[in-house]
Order: structure tokens, then sequence, then C-alpha cells
């Protein structure tokens, strides 16, 4: 602890007297001292315990305020001992104040260091003693110790609870299917085939087959299977396949809640579609293709995600029941996203739960990496190994 104060000392001298920081030349009066004289150090620590600060507060003992410039280290003869402190001030409060005090040698003199971490509010004194009064809330007002109004009495104590309310705290971030790796940069292919101009696919008869054996064998034959492949080829080569990454970083579930993200059109240079709606590698055989199809619709039933569309925009809305704090999930919903050509998408994203009292809103960018490939009849039964 020593050690991490000692670095926060460099830039304490050259601060001034507030909310978090206070200076006193001397030690406080403490073993051997009247209650009125001791009740000055208990002032203090309620003052900067109530006080309105967002980090800890310090009370630098041996050390003299200098305005305008860096306080002088005078350094003490002795020091408090911490239990003792704590004993002190222990049973005298509303509630249980917490601080510290660390005996610091710096620049080769000892200082008294109080440490007073941001902490529950009011606190205030049961009793009476020596000169402070009993159920007065103390606060650190500037460089001045002041009476807590009303009001301000009533602030702390909504602060506190607002502090100690679960939270809830949602990112998202798109990332390559079936990884954790965020999509940044999309590397596609435009792949242009002639498709309407590739030969039916059918068994020739010169396995010694007869004429009827022949004709019945290829009742089971797809004859659209060259087509159907380099359909199936030219649309998910150009299709990014993404999948929704979601944190809950806060330290309470999120319930029943949404991610919408919203991205343009580009007149149709963008496109969005689930992984289901894009088409099968087909097959050989005529009536697998109908199976897998028919077996394909019916999983689509359970998506967890659903695709609209306005005259410019995309609306992808993924939906999901819980999320634990400190959970991630990778949705299993895979999403694809073509470009036509290379270009950058800005998606925006919304989320909305049953926790969270507004809308978080993020931004993210797609860069799509378009090759066009354009690749002739003959090229593409070559490369599928038909001579």
């Amino acid at each position: 602890m020593n050690s991490r104060i000692n670095a926060l000392l460099g830039q304490l001298l050259f601060a001034s007297e507030g909310d978090s920081l206070d200076f006193k030349r001397d030690q406080y009066p403490f073993s051997g001292a009247t209650d009125e004289q001791k009740s000055e150090l208990l002032k203090d620590i309620l003052a900067f315990a109530n006080a309105w600060r967002r980090d800890d507060a310090y009370i630098l003992i041996g050390v003299e305020e200098v305005k305008g410039g860096r306080a002088n280290i005078v350094g003490l003869a002795s020091h408090l001992e911490d239990a003792n402190l704590q004993q002190f001030v222990s049973g005298k409060t509303s509630s249980p104040v917490t601080f510290s005090y660390h005996p610091v040698e710096f620049e080769r003199k000892q200082i008294g260091v109080i440490q007073i971490p941001l902490q529950r509010r009011p606190v205030y004194l049961k009793k009476a003693y020596g000169k402070l009064e009993a159920e007065k809330v103390y606060l650190r007002r500037g460089s001045s110790t002041d009476f807590a109004k009303p009001d301000e009495i009533a602030q702390m104590g909504q602060a506190f609870l607002n502090a100690i309310k679960p939270s809830v705290r949602l990112s998202t971030k798109l990332v390559f299917a079936n990884t954790t790796e965020a999509a940044v940069e999309c590397k596609t292919d435009h792949l242009v085939i002639p498709v309407s101009e590739l030969p039916d696919f059918g068994y020739m008869n010169d396995m010694g087959l007869s004429g009827l054996s022949a004709g019945l064998a290829n009742l089971n034959v797809n004859n659209n299977y060259w087509r159907e492949l380099a359909t199936y080829e030219c649309i998910h080569r150009q299709s990014c396949k993404l999948q929704l990454l979601i944190e809950n970083h806060g330290d309470s579930a999120a319930t029943d809640f949404k991610v919408i993200l919203e991205l343009k059109k580009h007149g149709r240079e963008v496109l969005v579609a689930e992984e289901y709606e894009l088409p099968l590698r087909p097959s050989e055989d005529r009536w697998a293709a109908v199976h897998e199809v028919a077996l394909n619709s019916i999983g689509s039933r359970q998506h967890l995600v659903s695709i609209s569309k306005t005259n410019d925009t995309h609306v992808v809305t993924f939906a999901l029941r819980k999320l634990l704090a400190k959970e991630q999930l990778v949705l299993s919903d895979v999403v694809c996203f073509i470009a036509k050509s290379s270009r950058e998408v800005s998606v925006n994203s919304k989320i909305l739960a049953t926790e969270l009292a507004n809308p978080v809103l993020e931004s993210h960018t797609l860069k799509f990496a378009v090759d066009e490939v354009n690749e002739s009849c003959s090229e593409f039964l070559r490369r599928h190994g038909c001579n």
C-alpha cells in the first residue's frame, strides 16, 4: 500500500486542498489528549467520509500547504497507530467508517497519510463527543468543514442506494462465424459464372447398362446439379458470415433483452440474410436435395433472430431471455452480410433490456473487400473434376 501512496504523493503535493485533500502541518493530538482535542481528528474523518467526491480522500500529516505551489514537507516525529484510531472511531458512528492510517517515508522525512475511500453516507455521531454534536452530518465543503443541509443528506442516501443497486452493462460486437474474432474486414469474392449456360448433369450409359436400367438410374439424378452448385458457390463466396457476441460486464443478470442492428442498403448493393435462407449445397441425388431443404425449413423456426426491411434499411433483431452477470455469449444464429462491391458499411446497434432505463447505443463498421472473379463454364466444370 505504501508504494502506491508514495507514487501518489508526488501528485498530491501539487494539488490544492479541497473535497478530497487536506494538509496538516502538525500531528493530531491523540495519546493523552482530551476529548475536545481528539474530536478534531474525528471531525475531519467524518467530514471527508461524507464529502461529495469521486476518488479516495487523503489527509497528509506533516505537510504544510503552499498556496499556488508545491506543498512543503515538514515531517513528523511520531506516528499514530492505525489500530488505536480504528478502535477510537468504532462504535461512535451511525455506521462503520472505512479509513486507514499509513506511516510513509518520503524524501527522507516521515509523513502520516489518512486514506478515506468512497463509502456509505451519511455518517454521523450517535452521541456528542468533545466539540462534536450528535446526529449532525459533518461535511467537507471545499477546504473547510460544514454541516450538511437536509437536501444534501437525502441525496447522500439516494446516491448510496444507486451505488449498491445491481448494474447491467451490456456491449456487443460482430464476430466471424464460429469464432470470437471481431469482424472488421470482410473479405469475399464476387464470383461470376454464366450459370444458365452450364449443361445438365446426368449419368452416361457407358457402363453396359440396359436402356431400362439406365433410365431408372437417371430418375434419381439432379439434372440441375451444375447450375445449382454454381449458384450456391456464387452466393456463399460473396457472403460474410457473422454472429453476434454479447457480454454483460455488470453484476446483475439482464433479462428479456433485444439487440437491434440497422444498416443501409445502399440501393441494392448491401444485402442481409439468415444463413438458413442461403441455398444448401446441392446434391447429385434429386431426392436428397428435397429432404435437406425440408429439414432446414423446420430448423429455421427455432432461430432467435429476425430480419426486416424498410425502403433503405435492413433491420436485424436478436432476442434473448437472459444473460448472467459477467457472462459472454456468442448467439448461435449466423447472419450473412453481402456487399456487391468493396465499401465500408456502418452498423448501428441498440440494446434494450428490462433492467436498462435507456437503450445502449453502439456503432460497428464493416469493411468489405470484394474481389471480382470471372469464371467460364469450362473452367467451373474443370475445377470440379469434369473434363
